[in-house]
């Protein structure tokens, strides 16, 4: 079992975002700022960064492993190509941050 060091705020949170052409992410960048800008919340994000590298996967994979390198104590990552991920999940945790992830985007599914 992994276990981490509680680390206290302020944190540095980045997001890599990979293709922006829909709203549904356009929206989800939005949120996310409005959200790090929120009264309650600001005093806990030193420093928020977004990057969005379109459809190329080994760009957003280097954008990650900059965030991992400059010592990022979040990184959320909107994946491209999921499976081409699981080298970048297994540094993540080997640098000490740690993961959560939900494959695809949020949806309600209804059976007639």
């Amino acid at each position: 079992m992994l276990q981490f060091k509680a680390k206290k705020p302020p944190y540095r949170v980045a997001l890599a975002n990979g293709y922006i052409g829909n709203t549904w992410r356009i929206e989800m960048i939005k949120c996310l700022e409005a959200y790090a800008q929120d009264p309650e919340i600001k005093p806990l994000i030193k420093e928020l960064k977004i990057v969005s590298t379109g459809t190329d996967v080994a760009a957003q994979i280097g954008a990650v492993d900059n965030f991992i390198n400059a010592g990022y104590d979040v990184v959320l990552i909107n994946a491209v190509s999921p499976t081409a991920f699981k080298p970048v999940i297994l540094d993540l945790e080997a640098n000490g941050q740690q993961r959560k992830h939900r494959r695809g985007p949020r949806r309600r599914w209804q059976s007639r």
